[in-house]
């Protein structure tokens, strides 16, 4: 039978391989935003294109497991843990019951096809979840969001594919500058996918406003205005309301005072005022609507 010493010194062992283990792993995670560089590369062309960068999915659970071996845990939890599964369970019955799959014969590489730059959605969640856990603030972060809602925003008022829904605009669009040539996108953005983009950072963008983060209020407003423009202009009606419910919701959250909640509940009703009228041809000229 073993001795006390004998088994304290198995325990000391043991730890003492876990530790040297545990700092040794830690220094492969520095491959992690690598992989979500090459992710977000990859998974921008279109398919068949896209395809062939789906093997990179296999990276993801293999660095969770590092990161289990270096720190103790998968991820970081948060609040919405339970949304994001939700959200990937929906992605997968939408693949079960939608009419049309990509790939006949293989359900699960038809989910991957489809479902590949979602995914990288939510990891990319998780991986800043997990810096800002390990670095204890969030500048570094707020400081790429900012550059990703000038890159989007810029796109959406430069690049999109106006269609005859925006005709009423015409007087704004017209005037705005015009760049083609991107890589896979010739001819711009569709505005309803652009728009789906958009409702991701406006509201990010008008909440980081309302929070006046170190003299930024203004400059974060500004974007959120602008990103609020290209929404309307392109007229993707579900992104726009959308968007506005958010923007609802989220104004008793990050505005405090009565005064200041009923003037952005205000500049939203305005808006969807605005929207209606669009929708009903308000602006479109007489001759137009009877033609």
């Amino acid at each position: 039978m073993p001795s006390r010493e004998s088994r304290q010194l198995d325990k000391r062992t043991v730890s003492e391989i876990l530790s040297a283990l545990r700092k040794h792993t830690a220094t492969l995670l520095w491959i992690e935003p690598l992989l979500l560089a090459a992710m977000i590369y990859g998974f921008w062309f279109r398919s068949p294109a896209r395809d062939a960068w789906l093997p990179l999915l296999a990276g993801i659970p293999i660095l969770f497991a590092i990161r289990w071996l270096a720190r103790g845990r998968f991820l970081t939890r948060t609040p919405l843990d339970g949304l994001l599964l939700a959200f990937l369970l929906i992605s997968i019955l939408n693949i079960i019951f939608a009419p049309y799959r990509r790939v006949q014969d293989d359900a699960v590489y038809s989910w991957l096809i489809l479902n590949c730059r979602p995914l990288l959605g939510v990891y990319l969640y998780l991986y800043f979840v997990e810096v800002a856990r390990i670095h204890r603030h969030l500048n570094g972060l707020l400081s790429l969001t900012g550059l990703l809602t000038v890159l989007v925003i810029f796109l959406a008022l430069t690049t999109s594919q106006w269609n005859s829904k925006s005709d009423q605009m015409r007087f704004i669009i017209d005037v705005l500058p015009r760049f083609t040539g991107f890589p896979d996108a010739n001819d711009g953005f569709n505005a309803n996918e652009i728009a789906g983009a958009l409702v991701w950072v406006v509201p990010l963008a008008l909440g980081l406003g309302a929070l006046r983060l170190r003299g930024w209020r203004w400059i974060w407003l500004g974007m959120g205005a602008l990103g609020l423009l290209a929404l309307i202009l392109g007229q993707s009606r579900s992104a726009i309301f959308g968007t506005l419910f958010m923007l609802a919701l989220m104004t008793p959250l990050l505005i405090g005072g009565w005064r200041g909640r009923l003037m952005a509940w205000a500049g939203i009703a305005v808006l969807v005022v605005l929207e209606i009228m669009i929708i009903r041809n308000v602006f479109q000229p007489q001759q137009d609507r009877k033609s």
